[in-house]
């Protein structure tokens, strides 16, 4: 059973004007962003992954130095997936379980570059809670007593 309609993102509902107003981009997660540091035993096809979508990922605010898990897997997914592409996995006659193999890489991949923030429906699904104002929780106490 599906979640519903994907998200639209932030950027074209401000651009079409069709802002609810109760939908704060406000609260979405901006971290500081950053490139962290590369691991050293990356395959190639990923070191150049790294070398080449990182920076901008990092420059747009979705990757932050202290997120690197999920942007290597990300790297090392791209390799598999031009390694098993350079074998002949997308022939299925000819290679049913390399292309079984290739199949499953590309859905993890799309499920990593939706983790990282790469796809335009995933940046605007992330929220965060406003922190209380100091006065907040007085106004709580003597709601709930009064």
């Amino acid at each position: 059973m599906g979640k519903g309609r994907k998200r639209t993102p932030t950027a074209v509902l401000k651009l079409r004007g069709s802002r609810m107003q109760d939908r704060d981009p406000s609260r979405e997660i901006k971290p500081d962003p950053g490139l962290p540091d590369m691991p050293q035993d990356m395959p190639d096809r990923a070191v150049e992954e790294w070398n080449t979508i990182g920076p901008m990922i990092a420059e747009q605010g979705y990757l932050c130095k202290v997120e690197p898990r999920v942007f290597e897997e990300y790297c090392r997914t791209v390799a598999l997936v031009s390694e098993l592409r350079q074998e002949g996995a997308e022939d299925v006659d000819c290679c049913p379980k390399l292309n079984r193999r290739l199949t499953d890489a590309q859905a993890f991949l799309l499920k990593l570059m939706v983790q990282i923030g790469l796809t335009p429906a995933a940046r605007s699904t992330v929220r965060v809670e406003k922190p209380k104002a100091a006065d907040d929780w007085l106004d709580t106490f003597t709601k709930d007593t009064g």
